[in-house]
């Protein structure tokens, strides 16, 4: 994986080097916000499950994702159970959610077009900010690159 510092984030690239594991390791036990670029997210999500079955260390995995690919066992799809408990409906079962059921220690966001562009997705990011949530664990923002090129 290449990994390459673009304004505060970073672009990443398998295969990766020990070195860059070690860095991307530390990176995934820091809380905050950490903005990611991937090629796809297919192939972000196959670095994210390398990388956290490599540290064995995170109780408590969510991802939150529009694409229809299965995730990994291991891992809540925090979309799935959005839905399925009707967090949705609402701005404020939006924040219940956030407040009742968001009991992650990691989570990686798979930040689409279509994402990005939703209301409710706007105040989940703001409640994980007012919330301090993002002081508390680390969440991943994976973002698709088209400029990421395989070496």
């Amino acid at each position: 994986m290449q990994v390459s510092h673009v304004k505060n984030s970073l672009l990443l690239q398998e295969p990766f080097s020990e070195t860059e594991a070690l860095y991307l390791q530390d990176l995934f036990l820091t809380a905050g916000f950490h903005q990611v670029y991937v090629e796809n997210f297919s192939r972000g999500r196959s670095a994210m499950y390398h990388l956290l079955d490599s540290l064995q260390c995170h109780q408590k995995i969510g991802c939150l994702s529009l694409d229809d690919t299965i995730i990994s066992s291991g891992v809540t799809d925090v979309l799935a159970m959005m839905v399925a408990e009707d967090y949705l409906l609402s701005t404020d079962r939006l924040t219940l959610f956030l407040l009742e059921r968001f009991d992650f220690d990691f989570v990686w966001i798979e930040e689409s077009s279509t994402l990005m562009q939703s209301i409710w997705y706007k105040q989940f990011k703001n409640d994980l900010i007012n919330f301090k949530i993002d002081r508390t664990i680390p969440i991943i923002r994976m973002q698709e690159n088209r400029e990421v090129v395989n070496n």
